[in-house]
C-alpha cells in the first residue's frame, strides 16, 4: 500500500510539474527550448523579462528547430533578433519557432531576417514559419524586415512578419515593417490553407511579392501574389475585423494579368485574400484598408479582398466615408464575446484597429443630463436640462435630483421625478433660505439599476450678486476656459488676481502642464453698511505632458505607451525607453512643446510617415530612415536626410550589399569608383545605388553597425551618441559645375519629409544669380529620368537640377510640403502643357509643350534639357537650337516643334497625347502625314534605329472649328525651289522651318525662292486668323 501510495504521489507530483511555467529570462534559456530535458518543446513557458539574441548569422533551421506544441506567454516582453536563413531543407520553416501547433500568447517581437536557397515549399516569418492546424498566435506584436529571395523550380516561397503559412488562429496580434518575398507575400501571413483564421489583426508598413523566374507551366498558380494580411488564401479562411496601412505591391503581371492583385482569381487582393483555381472559399467581414496596391490608391471593395467562392461585405477603405463613422459600424458589428478584446478608433484621421477594452463609450452608457441651468426669480426655483440620447438602449426619462448645502447644512434634499425639469415655488421662502454657503443642486440620469454621473449646479441664495455655475472646461496641458454666471468684480489664480475682461469667461494660456489650479471669483457685497465679499472656487489640473514607451510598436497605437496613454495637445515630453523600436507611419510634427526628449531605443521613419521639426532641436538618440522598395541590380537615386559629412557606414546593412557611386561634379558624370563606408556626404548631396538585393534601404544615424570582427552585422548599442543626427537646418550645397549638355547638380531631399518640387524651384530661380532651368527637376524611376514641375519629392529620393546659372541651391524646412508657415511660399508658377507620350509596352516617355507669353521661341530659361535614359530604350526629345528638350515653351503660336525619336531598335511605337489644355489643338506631322490629335489619341508608327530625324514635327496652335478649318484652301508646290501658293484666302503669311525647328523664313508672298537655304527639308506653313495649312517639302 505505501509503495502504491509513493508511485501515486510521485505521479501526482509530475503532473503538477508539467503544468508549472518554465521562466524564460535571458537568450540563454530560451535557446533550450525544445534541446535539454528541462526545456522540452511541449513545455509550459513564462517570458520574464526583455531579451536579445543578437545577430544569430546564416542559419540552415529555426532558432526553436523543433515542433513547438507547448504554451509560450511572453507577457508583454520583447524578443529581438537577426538572421540569415539558409533554405537548404523542402518544405522548411524559419523563424524565431520554426513549427507551432500550440499557443504563443502576449509576445513581442522584432528582428530582420533573410531566407535564401532553391527549396520548393518553405516558410518564413520573424515568429513562426509554419502554424499548424490546432495552433494558436494571439495578442502578439511584431516588427522588423524580412526578406525572402527564393529561386525555387515550384515559384517561391510563403512569407509574413508573424507566420509563413498557417493552417491555425491568428487573432489579436499586429504587424509593423516591410516583407519582400518570392510567391505568396502577405505583411502577416504569407499563406493560409484549410480553415485557417484571421481575428483582429493589423499590418502596417510594405509588402513586396517578386515574380519567381524559375517556373513557367504553371505561372497561373505559383506567380506573385501580395496582400497586406495575407499573400494568398485557396481554402475556406476567415478573415474578420483586421486593419492595413500600407503599400502592397507585385514586381511583375502574373500571366498577362495587368490588374495586379484585384484580378487574379488567385491574388490576394489588399488583404490578401484571393481564391484558388480550385474554388478558393475565403470569408472575409468587417476589414477596412488604406493605402496603395501596385502604386494605385485604394479606391474600391475590389481593391481589399478578391474572392471567387466565399462571402465578403461590410469591407471598407480609406476616403471612403468619414473615418469616425466607419470605427463606430465596426464597433457595432463586434460581437458581445469579443468587445473586451479589441475595438476600432480614429487616430490622425485613420481608422485603427486597438487590441484591449474598449474604453467606456457615452453610447454604450447610462447618458448623464446635459445643459444644466437653474434660476431663481420672485422665490420660485428652476431647474432645466435635457440628455443627448446617443444610446437607444435607455431612454434617460427618470432623474435622481438633490439639493444640499447653504442654509440646509449637512441635511441632502433627495427625490426622483419623470422630465427634464422641476419647478417649486416658494423655495426662497420654504427651502432656500438665504446663506453665506452656496447650495449645490446635482441631477444624473437613472438607468434601471445604474445611473449616470452627476451634472452639478452652485448657486447662492443672499443679498449679494452671486455666482453661479463656475466650471473649469476645456483643459489641456497648457490652457483652460473658466466659465460662470453672474457679474464678477475680481478672479484670481492661484491666489494672484489675474485680468479678465468683466465678463463670465476666462481664457488662462500659457499654464504649466501636469499642475493642479485653483480659480476663485469673487464678488463685493455690502450689508448692513459694510463691505464683505463673497467667493466662489474651482479647482482642476492641467493634463501632464510626460509620454513613455512600453514596448515596441506603432507611434499611434496606445499600447505602445505605458498605462496607454496617448499624446494630447499640441504639448508633450516622449521617451523612448532602451531597446523599444517605435514606428511613424504618420505626420509626426516636432515644436518646441512637442518634442522626443529622451531616445535610448530607436525612431523609424517608414515611407508611410514624415516627421516635420519646426523647432531648432534636433530628435537625439538613434533615428532610422526608410526608403521606397528598391529593386534588386538596378540602379536608384537616393540619399539621406542627414547632417552634413555623414559617412556612407549610415547605410544598414540587409541581406545582401549595396554599392555607392558618388558624382563627379570635374567630369560631370558619375564617378567610376565605388564609394566606401567611410566616404563623407554632404547634406541634400544625392547619389547613385547599386542594391544587390529586393526591398527597402534603411538609413540609420547610428552609424556604421557592421561588426568588423565577426564578418556581420552587429547590434545597436543604446544609450551612446550617435555617429550623425537628422538634418534640421538650411542647406547650401555649392559645387564647381562642368557643363554637359547641361550643368547638372545631383541632390537629394535632405529633410525626414516631403519636399515641395515647386517651392525648392520657386526659392531657387527668384535668387539672384541663381535659376533652374526648365523651371523642375528630373527623377530617376526605373532607369529612365522624368521631369516634373510640381508634386513632391519623398523622403530619402535624389534626383537632378539643370542650373542656368549660379552654382549652388538652397534647401529650407519651409519648403516642406506640410511645413506650418505663416509666410507666402515661392513657387513657379502653374502651366498647363501638352503632354506627349511615347508608349512602348510598359516604357512610357514623356514630352511636354506649353505656350508661355514670358517665353521666346528659342532656347530660354523656360526650356528643359533631356535626360536620356540609363538602358537602351526609345525616348522622343525636342529639338531647339541644337539642343535636346523633355519640355519646351515658346510665346508665338502656332509652333512646330521638331521631335526626333532615340531608338536602339527598328521598332513599333505608339504617340499619346495625354493632355491638351483648353483652347489649344495637336498635330503630329510625320513625314508628309498630318495626324491631328485629341486628347487620349493614339498614332501608332515605326521607328528606325538612331535619332529618327528630320521626320516628326508636333504642331502646337490655337483651336478652330471645322468649318473653319474647310474654309481654307491652299495648295503648295515646289518646283526647284521656287514655292507657289494658291489660294482665294486673304491676309495669308507663310512661314519656312528647318528640321531644327528654326524659322528660317517669313513671308506674305505667294510666289518666292528658297535659294538661301541647304539642300534638306523643310515646313512651310500658311496662315491666316482662321485656321493653317503645314506641308513638308524637300529641297535638292
Amino acid at each position: 500500500m505505501r509503495k502504491l501510495l509513493l508511485t501515486f504521489t510521485a505521479v501526482l507530483l509530475c503532473s503538477i510539474a508539467s503544468f508549472a511555467q518554465i521562466p524564460i529570462g535571458s537568450a540563454e534559456d530560451f535557446m533550450k527550448i525544445g534541446k535539454v530535458d528541462t526545456h522540452p518543446a511541449n513545455g509550459s513557458y513564462e517570458l520574464t523579462a526583455d531579451i536579445i539574441l543578437g545577430d544569430l548569422g546564416e542559419r540552415e533551421a529555426s532558432i526553436i528547430e523543433e515542433t513547438f506544441s507547448g504554451t509560450f506567454d511572453g507577457k508583454g516582453n520583447t524578443i529581438t533578433y537577426q538572421a540569415t536563413f539558409l533554405g537548404t531543407t523542402e518544405d522548411g520553416s524559419y523563424g524565431l519557432f520554426g513549427s507551432v501547433s500550440g499557443t504563443i500568447d502576449g509576445l513581442n517581437v522584432n528582428g530582420n531576417i533573410t531566407l535564401s536557397g532553391s527549396e520548393n515549399d518553405m516558410n518564413v516569418a520573424l515568429l513562426c514559419g509554419t502554424l499548424s492546424n490546432g495552433g494558436v498566435i494571439e495578442y502578439c506584436n511584431v516588427s522588423g524586415n524580412v526578406n525572402s529571395t527564393v529561386n525555387a523550380s515550384l515559384g517561391g516561397s510563403d512569407a509574413g512578419l508573424i507566420v509563413g503559412e498557417s493552417a491555425g488562429i491568428v487573432r489579436y496580434s499586429t504587424g509593423a515593417g516591410n516583407v519582400v518575398g518570392v510567391g505568396y507575400v502577405g505583411g502577416l501571413i504569407g499563406q493560409m490553407t484549410g480553415n485557417a483564421s484571421v481575428l483582429a489583426c493589423s499590418f502596417t508598413g510594405s509588402v513586396t511579392a517578386n515574380y519567381p523566374d524559375t517556373w513557367v507551366s504553371r505561372q497561373e498558380q505559383y506567380g506573385n501574389f501580395a496582400g497586406g494580411i495575407c499573400g494568398n488564401a485557396p481554402g475556406s479562411a476567415n478573415f474578420s475585423f483586421c486593419t492595413v496601412n500600407g503599400s502592397v505591391n507585385r514586381s511583375n503581371t502574373n500571366d498577362g494579368d495587368a490588374e495586379g492583385i484585384t484580378c487574379s482569381t488567385y491574388n490576394g487582393g489588399f488583404l490578401g485574400l484571393g481564391a484558388s483555381a480550385n474554388g478558393g472559399s475565403a470569408n472575409v467581414a468587417n476589414c477596412y484598408g488604406s493605402g496603395t496596391i501596385d502604386g494605385n490608391a485604394i479606391a474600391a471593395d475590389g481593391d481589399l479582398a478578391d474572392n471567387t467562392g466565399g462571402t465578403i461585405g461590410n469591407l471598407y477603405y480609406k476616403g471612403e466615408m468619414d473615418p469616425d463613422i466607419i470605427a463606430e459600424t465596426l464597433n457595432n458589428a463586434i460581437p458581445p464575446a469579443e468587445q473586451d478584446k479589441f475595438y476600432f478608433d480614429v487616430i490622425n484621421g485613420e481608422v485603427v484597429l486597438i487590441i484591449g477594452q474598449r474604453p467606456t463609450n457615452p453610447s454604450f452608457v447610462c447618458e448623464p443630463p446635459i445643459g444644466l441651468t437653474v434660476s431663481i426669480e420672485n422665490g420660485t426655483f428652476e431647474a432645466r436640462w435635457s440628455v443627448e440620447h446617443q444610446d437607444a438602449s435607455y431612454d434617460e426619462q427618470e432623474f435622481i435630483i438633490t439639493i444640499s448645502g447653504g442654509a440646509l447644512g449637512d441635511d441632502i434634499q433627495e427625490t426622483t421625478i419623470v422630465g427634464t425639469s422641476i419647478t417649486v415655488e416658494n423655495a426662497v421662502e420654504n427651502v432656500l433660505r438665504a446663506s453665506e454657503n452656496p447650495y449645490v443642486f446635482t441631477v444624473k440620469s437613472k438607468c434601471d439599476t445604474e445611473t449616470s454621473n452627476a451634472l452639478t449646479y452652485t448657486f447662492y441664495v443672499n443679498d449679494c450678486n452671486n455666482i453661479n455655475a463656475l466650471q473649469a472646461n476645456n483643459v489641456t496641458s497648457t490652457e483652460a476656459d473658466i466659465t460662470w454666471q453672474g457679474e464678477a468684480n475680481e478672479v484670481k489664480l492661484n491666489g494672484v488676481a489675474v485680468a479678465f475682461a468683466n465678463g463670465q469667461t476666462l481664457e488662462l494660456e500659457n499654464l504649466t502642464p501636469g499642475l493642479s489650479y485653483t480659480v476663485e471669483v469673487i464678488v463685493y457685497c455690502t450689508e448692513d453698511g459694510r463691505r464683505d465679499t463673497l467667493t466662489t472656487s474651482v479647482n482642476f489640473k492641467t493634463h501632464g505632458v510626460g509620454y513613455e514607451t512600453k514596448q515596441s510598436g506603432r507611434f499611434n497605437d496606445p499600447n505602445t505607451w505605458l498605462d496607454k496613454i496617448e499624446q494630447q495637445g499640441n504639448v508633450a515630453t516622449i521617451t523612448i525607453n532602451t531597446g523599444h523600436r517605435v514606428t511613424v507611419d504618420h505626420d509626426l510634427k516636432i515644436t518646441n512643446s512637442y518634442k522626443i526628449a529622451v531616445n535610448n531605443g530607436v525612431l523609424q521613419i517608414t515611407q508611410q510617415g514624415q516627421l516635420i521639426n519646426t523647432s531648432d532641436v534636433n530628435v537625439p538618440g538613434i533615428v532610422e530612415i526608410v526608403s521606397p522598395q528598391k529593386s534588386m541590380n538596378s540602379w536608384t537615386f537616393i540619399g539621406a536626410p542627414f547632417e552634413n559629412n555623414y559617412k556612407l557606414g549610415t547605410i544598414y546593412p540587409m541581406s545582401h550589399d549595396i554599392s555607392v557611386s558618388k558624382y563627379d561634379y570635374p567630369n560631370a558624370k558619375w564617378s567610376e569608383s565605388w564609394a566606401h563606408v567611410k566616404t563623407e556626404m554632404e547634406a541634400g548631396e544625392g547619389y547613385f545605388a547599386w542594391p544587390f538585393y529586393d526591398g527597402a534601404v534603411i538609413f540609420t544615424t547610428y552609424g556604421d553597425v557592421w561588426n568588423y570582427t565577426e564578418g556581420k552585422v552587429g547590434e545597436y548599442v543604446y544609450g551612446q551618441t550617435p555617429a550623425t543626427n537628422l538634418n534640421n537646418t538650411d542647406v547650401t550645397i555649392e559645387k564647381e559645375i562642368t557643363a554637359n549638355n547641361g550643368r547638372w547638380m545631383a541632390l537629394a531631399n535632405p529633410y525626414p519629409a516631403k519636399l515641395s518640387v515647386s517651392e525648392f524651384v520657386g526659392d531657387n530661380t527668384d535668387i539672384v544669380e541663381v535659376a533652374v532651368q526648365g523651371r523642375g527637376i528630373y527623377r530617376l524611376t526605373n532607369n529612365t529620368y522624368t521631369f516634373v514641375t510640381s508634386g513632391d519629392i519623398a523622403m530619402t529620393e535624389g534626383f537632378f537640377v539643370n542650373l542656368a546659372s549660379g552654382n549652388s541651391v538652397t534647401f529650407s524646412k519651409e519648403q516642406l510640403t506640410n511645413y506650418p508657415t505663416q509666410q507666402q511660399k515661392s513657387q513657379v508658377a502653374p502651366r498647363e502643357f501638352v503632354e506627349l507620350s511615347l508608349v512602348k509596352g510598359n516604357h512610357n516617355s514623356k514630352l511636354y509643350l506649353a505656350h508661355n507669353q514670358e517665353a521666346e521661341q528659342n532656347y530660354d530659361i523656360f526650356d528643359a534639357n533631356k535626360l536620356f535614359a540609363l538602358g537602351e530604350v526609345a525616348e522622343p526629345y525636342f529639338v531647339t537650337d541644337g539642343i535636346a528638350l523633355v519640355k519646351e515653351e515658346v510665346k508665338e503660336l502656332p509652333y512646330y516643334a521638331t521631335m526626333n525619336v532615340r531608338s536602339f531598335a527598328n521598332d513599333t511605337v505608339s504617340f499619346v497625347v495625354n493632355n491638351i489644355p483648353e483652347g489649344l489643338a495637336v498635330s503630329i506631322i510625320d513625314g508628309e502625314n498630318v495626324i491631328d490629335m485629341i486628347e487620349g489619341g493614339v498614332y501608332t508608327t515605326e521607328i528606325l534605329t538612331g535619332e529618327n530625324a528630320d521626320r516628326f514635327k508636333v504642331l502646337i496652335k490655337k483651336s478652330v472649328s471645322i468649318s473653319d478649318v474647310e474654309e481654307l484652301e491652299v495648295n503648295i508646290t515646289n518646283n526647284n525651289r521656287h514655292i507657289s501658293i494658291a489660294t482665294t484666302e486673304t491676309d495669308l503669311q507663310v512661314e519656312v522651318y528647318n528640321a531644327l525647328g528654326q524659322k528660317v523664313l517669313s513671308t506674305k508672298d505667294r510666289n518666292f525662292t528658297l535659294n538661301q537655304v541647304s539642300a534638306g527639308a523643310y515646313l512651310i506653313k500658311a496662315f491666316n486668323n482662321k485656321a493653317s495649312k503645314t506641308q513638308k517639302i524637300v529641297v535638292e
